[in-house]
């Protein structure tokens, strides 16, 4: 393809714009050295496939239509004051970096905007070695392991973008084939959009990518299990649909998958249990659906299991018990219906969260949950669990959040329950708990929040709840209490920090009589 390229003015430093271009008065070796340069840049760019030819050529003639790469590689050939040599190494690195401008900053026509100004930009475009433009981090030059960013050009390990007001809706690829070095892509928390391309899948050096809180939408490339490197995966807070990846399974170095907060449907792939390396699942928020894989149960080093608000139906598999890492576990918000499997009381050494509340969960609470030494929150709300809550729960030392409410236990409140020393927040209501109140629960100094509402508990409020001097909710009503609250309890609303205290005392006839009660119902 014959090329006529005119010489520029300047090789000033770039100011945002691209220089006036003379279209006369230069020599004919001026022009033959132009065009010479400008066709040994470009071919260096198609023979690496960094991009297709139609993108470098559209509009060159009539000026109209041109696309970033275009404007991208003029830039690189005519304006750029480095003037970087054709042969040089890192020009494609240069040129991608370029393309990633025009295609972020300009307004379509290769003219800066401040619609789409970044929150920093220093040093882009400029005659500096791009390992100082803002953002770029390169191998360390002179053996340091510091000295990552520098006036010069060098292999790109690290792009970080993030919180930096970037726009686009599309993405330019050349960021993906360009950039054969690259470990770290962070383009998290900005304003961009559009699909990832399949070529990211050429960034097999890649330990690292993070795109989450952006608008990315569309589906997750299958070849991002090319990325035999990578690390972490993390693409929450976007628009992305489709399923899950079967080739996840290929990323066989995964420590941590973050794809929560987007619309993927479909199943969880078995092929997850093959990520043994993988420590933190985030899939929640979703739409997915089916049973939980038993792959999943295979990842013996999972600490943080995160599958809340999703549609997974089936059972809580007995092999969670081979979870032995485990810390926090969140598979609440599905359509979970089996019983709790006792199994989970061998994960005692690590667990400290356990969320299941909002499924279809049944049968009784398992004792063997008093195994969970180092629990600090247990959330079954909203399930139709049955029984009684067993004495040996009295066990977990350390919990401080203990959440029951909306189900259909029964039988009385436990007085050894009194073992939750630590025990902050306390909600039994909606139950069909009976009998009187144990005075032992005064002896839950730190108790914030107690919500024993809708049961049928009966008798007198015990004096000794006045002694929860740090409570700030106490709710009573629609159970069978009677009598008159006494005055150590009122005292907690006038003296100490109980906003919201509510029995069953409106009427004249009320069944509790108070005075200091925030609010009264029948």
């Amino acid at each position: 393809i014959a090329i006529v390229v005119a010489a520029v003015t300047t090789t000033s430093a770039f100011d945002g714009h691209l220089p006036h271009i003379n279209f006369g008065g230069e020599s004919e070796e001026e022009l033959e050295a132009a065009n010479e340069r400008y066709v040994k840049i470009r071919d260096r760019i198609l023979f690496a496939e960094a991009t297709e030819p139609a993108a470098l050529e559209s509009g060159m003639d009539t000026g109209e239509g041109r696309t970033p790469q275009s404007y991208a590689l003029e830039w690189i050939a005519r304006h750029d004051p480095m003037q970087i040599d054709p042969e040089d190494p890192y020009l494609l690195e240069r040129y991608g970096l370029a393309t990633f401008w025009f295609q972020l900053r300009t307004d379509g026509k290769g003219q800066p905007t401040d619609d789409a100004k970044w929150a920093d930009e220093t040093n882009w475009m400029s005659e500096k070695g791009f390992c100082s433009w803002k953002g770029v981090f390169c191998f360390p030059r002179d053996g340091s392991k510091k000295d990552t960013q520098y006036d010069g050009n060098n292999v790109v390990l690290e792009l970080n973008f993030t919180q930096n007001l970037l726009k686009t809706d599309d993405l330019p690829k050349e960021l993906f084939t360009t950039m054969q070095d690259l470990q770290i892509l962070d383009l998290s928390h900005n304003e961009l959009g559009g699909t990832l391309a399949t070529e990211i899948g050429k960034l097999a050096a890649l330990e690292g990518l993070y795109i989450g809180d952006n608008s990315f939408n569309g589906q997750i490339p299958t070849e991002i299990g090319q990325l035999s490197r990578l690390m972490n995966l993390y693409t929450h807070n976007n628009e992305l649909t489709g399923p899950v990846p079967s080739t996840i399974g290929n990323l066989l170095n995964l420590y941590g998958l973050g794809l929560h907060e987007n619309a993927l449907t479909g199943p969880i792939p078995s092929s997850i249990g093959l990520c043994t390396k993988i420590r933190n699942c985030y899939l929640d928020r979703n739409q997915l659906s089916g049973a939980i894989p038993d792959e999943l149960y295979s990842l013996s080093r999972l600490a943080d299991l995160r599958l809340r608000s999703n549609k997974l139906t089936g059972s809580i598999s007995a092999k969670i018990g081979q979870l032995k890492s485990l810390e926090l576990l969140y598979l609440d918000d599905n359509i979970l219906a089996s019983t709790i499997p006792r199994e989970i009381g061998s994960l005692g050494s690590r667990l400290e969260e356990v969320h299941l509340q909002d499924n279809q969960l049944s049968g009784p609470l398992e004792v063997e949950i008093s195994r969970l030494s180092r629990l600090k929150q247990i959330n079954l709300s909203s399930n139709k669990l049955t029984g009684t809550i067993p004495e040996e729960w009295s066990d977990l030392k350390d919990l401080r959040q203990l959440f029951l409410s909306s189900n259909l236990l029964t039988g009385t409140i436990p007085i050894r329950i009194t073992g939750m020393e630590f025990l902050v927040a306390m909600q039994l209501q909606s139950n069909k708990f009976e009998g009187t109140l144990p005075t032992e629960l005064g002896e839950l100094f730190r108790l914030e929040y107690l919500h024993l509402e809708e049961n049928t508990l009966e008798g007198k409020l015990p004096t000794e709840i006045g002694q929860l001097v740090h409570l700030e909710k106490l709710t009573l009503h629609e159970n069978k209490l009677t009598g008159q609250v006494p005055q150590d309890v009122c005292n907690l609303v006038t003296r100490n920090n109980l906003a919201e205290f509510i029995t069953d005392c409106a009427g004249a006839n009320s069944a509790v009589q108070c005075s200091c009660c925030s609010k009264c119902v029948r």
